[in-house]
């Protein structure tokens, strides 16, 4: 009795080389063609009797039935058996642009008889992953020609019809084949075959350079960084020659016995600039703030701007002043009292300087416009006058 045997292959021999489904198949004598899809297997018949669709006669699958069939798929009576779609009324076609695949394989178990398909088509394989498409028939000629030799051949499986209504019912599903395994013909332990290999020491080199490959750490970089010291020197320079004649300058002189200037030296004299930048910049804002606010004012006063787009024009003031000519009102949009005085009755505008000839001049102008009240000669206006 044979023993199965394990030889473990050693080390240096290169990496694991992952194999598709296409790999672990083996190919079926008729073709020679590798499976170049994915690979499903399926349920698709069952031996015994069976009735013809069509003429309803009641066939007899019996083993003698399935070696025939199995006989003329692997000599290639029928050179493609290819996997079709059926169509909207669940019709069979061999229309080529329905095709999905190819069988490439058919075996029986008890009375099971199932087919190996590649699908190659990428929507049918997930189709068959999401179980959408279910079901499977095979359509068989009972008495196929061989194209070869112009003899009847016997029943020849010509293909595997994809469809959610097979004729055949109650078979099992789609099974995807995704690995495949050894099946032991007994129950005989398996015997490992090895050899002692010494386990060598790896050298320093090899050990750096097992880092970089394996996990991208460069220890000589890593060393030659950690060696170099910055030169600030040049930055300290220029610096120091960008601060001159600043209010900083004073950080600048006198650090040190030597009068040599630091780098701590100039990174003061940068912050104590940059402080001194903000409230700067914080005093010019408030000053525009109120110019802005006083140039408003004047426009509010002279009725262009209405009080409560006070704020509105402030803030055109300060960040467009394209808009706040465009938004302000050549003229007034309130009438303001007393903006403007008026001429009133003619000579009134004149201050009277002479009193008793200004009156004169009224009685007069009185007398000729209301002749009924002259003042008459011992009147009590006369005597008043007198």
């Amino acid at each position: 009795m044979e023993t199965q045997v394990i030889i473990p292959c050693p080390r240096g021999y290169g990496d694991y080389a992952e194999l598709s489904a296409s790999d672990l198949v083996e190919l079926t004598p008729r073709t020679g063609r590798k499976p170049v899809g994915t690979l499903f297997r399926k349920h698709i018949l069952n031996l015994g009797t069976l009735i013809h669709p069509k003429t309803k006669e009641k066939l007899t699958l019996d083993e003698a039935w399935f070696d025939k069939v199995k006989s003329n798929f692997e000599k290639g009576v029928c050179d493609i058996a290819q996997v079709p779609l059926a169509d909207a009324q669940n019709k069979h076609t061999e229309y080529p642009l329905e095709n999905t695949g190819e069988i490439v394989g058919l075996e029986r178990v008890g009375n099971k008889v199932y087919d190996i398909i590649d699908v190659r088509r990428p929507d049918v394989v997930q189709g068959l992953r999401d179980k959408t498409i279910l079901g499977a028939s095979a359509f068989l000629n009972l008495d196929y020609e061989d194209t070869n030799t112009g003899q009847r051949v016997g029943p020849t499986l010509l293909h595997h019809c994809l469809t959610n209504r097979p004729y055949v019912t109650g078979l099992d599903d789609y099974e995807e084949i995704v690995a495949a395994t050894v099946a032991a013909d007994n129950e005989e332990d398996v015997v490992v075959l090895s050899t002692e290999e010494p386990e060598m020491p790896l050298s320093k080199e090899e050990l750096l350079a097992q880092l970089k490959a394996e996990h991208g750490i460069d220890v000589p970089a890593l060393e030659a960084a950690l060696a170099a010291k910055p030169d600030l020197s040049a930055l300290t320079a220029q610096l120091t020659s960008a601060l001159a004649g600043t209010s900083a300058e004073v950080k600048l002189t006198g650090a040190g016995e030597d009068g040599k200037v630091e780098l701590s030296d100039v990174v003061g004299a940068v912050a104590e600039l940059a402080q001194t930048s903000v409230a700067l910049s914080s005093s010019v804002q408030a000053l525009q703030r109120q110019g802005a606010e006083r140039e408003i004012d004047g426009y509010v006063q002279q009725g262009r701007v209405l009080p409560k787009q006070r704020a509105f024009f402030v803030d055109l003031a300060l960040t467009n002043r394209d808009g706040l000519e465009v938004m302000l009102p050549d003229e007034p949009v309130v009438k303001l009292s007393n903006q403007v005085g008026t001429a009133g009755d003619e000579g009134t505008a004149s201050q009277v300087g002479d009193i008793d000839a200004e009156v004169a001049r009224l009685a007069k102008k009185h007398a000729e416009l209301h002749p009924s009240t002259v003042t008459r000669p011992g009147s009590a206006l006369a005597r008043r006058r007198a």
